[in-house]
């Protein structure tokens, strides 16, 4: 294949933001999230004026980064056993697993939830909706969606779902954090195999919204 043929599947899909480039967006959150974690919607509000103006200048739709809509009962219908594990499956097993094994970890879980967990309100589950999307939207929509055009597929849900934990790092004992921290990569990795299959940054948002309600449910039926 010459390289003009090699270019033109390129040119028709519109060019693709070089690999320095998603570093940066990606080490830029992680700044901005240690700094000051309040300043995340600051952050998702400026991603959002980047996809704006890359789509004019690179020529990117909506669906191109995830968002569209005619997709989503399809993805739902090819991702639906991941969904099911990740939606339930991983989230039983864990708070399970720590409320009657580890019970320091089920307390540092509900001890660094930013949400209130005494009752369920509107508001609880408004803030879980916009929590879940926001995180779906800059980890797969975003960074996991853009590093995949440079590295296989494994390696980009891997090395995302890493960030994706790192972010939820919180001081702790050793042991305690890093089971929490090994939970939360590998929900990270299903919803980028979710991702990944379906290429609808909604149906990775669905389980994982669906998984925080339930998982919410748990500790309180738990605690």
């Amino acid at each position: 294949m010459t390289p003009q043929a090699a270019a033109t599947p390129q040119t028709q899909a519109g060019k693709e933001a070089p690999w320095w480039e998603i570093a940066i967006i990606i080490a830029l959150y992680l700044v901005i999230h240690f700094i000051n974690s309040g300043l995340d919607q600051i952050y998702v509000l400026l991603v959002i004026i980047y996809l704006i103006i890359e789509g004019i200048l690179r020529h990117h739709t909506w669906a191109d980064n995830g968002f569209g809509l005619r997709s989503i009962l399809p993805g739902l219908n090819k991702t639906w056993g991941w969904c099911l594990l990740v939606a339930f499956g991983t989230q039983a097993a864990f708070l399970l697993g720590g409320r009657f094994f580890l019970p320091e970890v089920f307390e540092y879980v509900i001890k660094r939830t930013p949400i209130d967990l005494t009752s369920l309100t509107p508001a609880l589950f408004i803030g879980l909706a916009i929590a879940t999307f926001e995180e779906e939207f800059l980890f797969r929509a975003v960074f996991q969606n853009r590093l995949g055009k440079w590295v296989p597929p494994a390696f980009a849900i891997g090395a995302i779902s890493l960030v994706f934990a790192i972010a939820h790092y919180s001081s702790g004992s050793p042991l305690v954090v890093g089971v929490h921290l090994i939970s939360v990569f590998v929900d990270s990795v299903i919803f980028g195999i979710i991702f990944q299959q379906s290429r609808n940054v909604f149906v990775s948002w669905i389980p994982h919204y669906v998984a925080d309600i339930f998982a919410t449910l748990m500790i309180l039926a738990l605690r």
